[in-house]
């Protein structure tokens, strides 16, 4: 039996995970990243010395995106807005991915950081 509108895979429904329980597990996974960001990024702004508390909520900001935009993904029916979604993927693993080498350079070499 043949079952569309999940994804853009429409094939049986015991071969494949439920579309809403994806989104969901996605959403809430980036909600955590949000709070983490806010919290290092409040963080950051009471002790200004820790560069390290902002470049690391920038990386959780950036996979809050990246996980939203899988949630979208996984939300969508059909191929109309897959486009969009993966550029939301895209935007937020780039920006997470830089702010990430900016993070390890911290402590690596820090003096190239500052």
């Amino acid at each position: 039996m043949v079952v569309g509108g999940c994804g853009f895979l429409d094939g049986p429904a015991d071969d494949r995970m439920n579309a809403p329980v994806v989104a969901g597990f996605s959403i809430a996974w980036a909600a955590v990243q949000l709070t983490v960001g806010t919290f290092f990024l409040l963080a950051y702004t009471v002790r200004r010395r820790e560069l390290e508390y902002f470049l690391f909520s920038l990386v959780c900001f950036g996979m809050a995106v990246t996980n939203g935009g899988l949630a979208a993904a996984a939300a969508i029916h059909g191929l109309d807005h897959w486009e969009t979604t993966m550029k939301v993927v895209h935007l937020g693993a780039i920006t997470a991915t830089a702010a990430n080498v900016h993070f390890v350079l911290q402590f690596v070499a820090p003096t190239y950081v500052r």
